[in-house]
């Protein structure tokens, strides 16, 4: 905060002087507008978050999806799920996860 202290000050009474020679009131509104500004960035972080996590599960699933097409035999199946279940649910263990 102390790095933006100087520049803020000079905006503020850059403000200031505004509003005194021309009789608007600028600080009020500014204050308004960081907030809705740290609002929106807020929300912009959160959602890039859960994109990212979205993203994640998609391809985990998309993987166990072409494994599974490229088992041939049942004891490839088993190995497949055995392997790429866990990891497309999102944990290393699945309970019960060998598959007989």
């Amino acid at each position: 905060m102390v790095i933006f202290q100087q520049p803020l000050q000079g905006l503020f009474d850059a403000g200031q002087a505004i509003q005194d020679r021309y009789g608007l009131t600028l600080v009020p509104g500014f204050v308004v507008f960081c907030v809705v500004l740290f609002g929106h960035y807020s929300v912009g972080r959160v959602r890039r978050a859960s994109e990212r996590k979205q993203e994640a599960e998609t391809e985990r699933f998309v993987r166990l999806s072409q494994a599974l097409n490229q088992a041939t035999t049942v004891e490839q199946l088993r190995e497949l799920l055995n392997y790429h279940l866990p990891r497309a649910v999102g944990s290393g263990t699945v309970s019960g996860s060998r598959f007989r």
